[in-house]
């Protein structure tokens, strides 16, 4: 079923104003349990036609549980009739035991053509576990039966070990077909408070974990170094050497008090720490916090070719008034170093100064002329969080030719909560993708993926909202 829909609040596309707002598309799958369908988008991947293929979390006709829900659109952001029987959507089973709360959450295209998900399981063969969930899928959508069992390897990224509440955030795979995974999650160790950290594992390519990754295809980062508490991994690249650069959020000792940091650290291709990087530790922890309530972290990391890089997320934005957070950019050298040169110290900022005090970077994409662009949320008056996009010049100024709401920024509002979760650029039409969930204004769901197109440069585009 498609319906037009109106998006209160949000401005009507004026053309040739990059960033400007062309339309968007929402997906549930069950078009009958209205009300009490939660669907969510966690990640996407750009395809060779243009569209996108959206993962999540999808929730069966009339069901208390969910599954790993997968999305393929055309460029125009139309269910694309090649994948899921003609529907452009299908929701699969990861899991033995109904009632569980398995998702997906990332995407990668093999060079071959198929599609590698991650996310998470609900466990059946202990009690109240999440185990790592890795599917496989054919272009049409049909799980890959040369992989794992019937398409899907589902495993414990901490062996030896019980009550683990894992999540797969990253997946990435290799020339010769392999697959590396990362995430974060805790287990049980017998004690009265779990171990939370983060998780690297590397499978072969018909899903068994690879016994040269780290002696048993994985490796568990309850700590980094001595300085480094409860790394969590969201996001992770790989360069031509097989080197793995992971970001996200750790914890530090400053002072005596336990402070919220960014994180990033390179593993060399066998797992282990690369102590090369960043002079000698093999891992980069920078706070730009002075309070242990708050929580700087990093959500993306985009590599370049000469493995410097650009990592986004968000920290906290000095403000004696109020305190809160804005989308933040650090740019790397090859060394793991903050590069003086770009923005402020290696630092770039966009505070969009919004009520709510909270912007939040969870994606980022490079155009053509290497231009960065921040997808998030930021948080308004009722604390609602709107749709917001940032685009930053290579020396970490703010592009003041993009933006409808600041220089080189615009937001978005439905009046509804909005979650972005993925951004890509799409060279055959020249928009950026923007890709999360959405509670729709107008239709009683409680939530669906969404899709929305946006300018990025001087093309005219005319696109019809619908929902699906």
């Amino acid at each position: 079923m498609i319906a037009a829909i109106a998006l209160a609040g949000v401005p009507a596309a004026r053309a040739g104003n990059p960033g400007d707002w062309l339309g968007s598309r929402y997906i549930n799958f069950d078009n009958t349990n209205r009300g009490a369908v939660y669907d969510a988008s966690y990640g996407a991947t750009l395809l060779p036609d243009g569209g996108v293929l959206m993962v999540g979390r999808g929730q069966p006709s009339h069901a208390t549980h969910y599954g790993f829900g997968v999305v393929m659109l055309d460029a125009r952001l139309f269910p694309n009739g090649n994948f899921g029987s003609g529907s452009g959507k299908r929701l699969y089973s990861v899991e033995a035991m109904p009632g569980g709360a398995s998702m997906a959450v990332a995407v990668t295209r093999q060079l071959v053509g198929k599609f590698v998900v991650c996310g998470r399981a609900y466990s059946s063969d202990t009690s109240n576990e999440y185990q790592v969930a890795v599917l496989r899928i054919m272009p049409d959508g049909t799980p890959d039966s040369s992989f794992g069992t019937n398409g899907r390897a589902i495993f414990n990224a901490v062996p030896g070990h019980t009550g683990t509440h894992l999540l797969c955030r990253s997946v990435v795979t290799l020339t010769n077909g392999s697959i590396l995974v990362a995430g974060e999650g805790y287990y049980d160790d017998g004690s009265s408070s779990p171990v939370y950290g983060g998780f690297v594992a590397r499978l072969d390519a018909n899903g068994t974990l690879d016994p040269n990754f780290s002696g048993n295809g994985t490796i568990f980062h309850g700590t980094l170094g001595s300085s480094v508490i409860a790394p969590l991994w969201y996001a992770m690249a790989v360069d031509s050497s097989n080197r793995i650069y992971l970001a996200g959020h750790g914890t530090i000792d400053v002072s005596g008090n336990p402070i919220p940091a960014y994180l990033v650290a390179r593993l060399h291709a066998n797992g282990s720490l690369d102590t090369s990087y960043t002079g000698g530790t093999g891992f980069l922890a920078t706070n730009y916090t002075s309070s242990p309530l708050e929580s700087d972290a990093a959500y993306a990391i985009h590599l370049l070719p000469d493995n410097s890089a650009y990592v986004a997320g968000a920290d906290n934005v000095p403000d004696p008034a109020n305190g809160h957070y804005g989308m933040s950019l650090l740019r790397l050298t090859a060394d793991g170093f903050l590069q003086g040169s770009f923005g402020t110290s290696g630092r770039a900022m966009a505070d969009f100064q919004q009520d709510g005090h909270f912007d939040s970077a969870n994606a980022l994409t490079i155009q053509p002329d290497g231009s960065i662009v921040l997808a998030g949320t930021s948080s308004g008056a009722t604390n609602v969080d709107d749709l917001a996009l940032a685009r930053f010049n290579p020396d970490g100024t703010l592009d003041t030719g993009f933006g409808n709401y600041q220089p080189g920024m615009s937001l978005y509002s439905t009046g509804k909560p909005i979650d972005v979760k993925s951004v890509v650029f799409s060279p055959r039409s020249g928009e950026l993708i923007v890709t999360g969930s959405f509670t729709n204004p107008d239709v009683s769901y409680a939530s669906a993926f969404m899709a929305s197109r946006f300018e990025a440069d001087d093309t005219e585009l005319i696109f019809a909202d619908g929902f699906e």
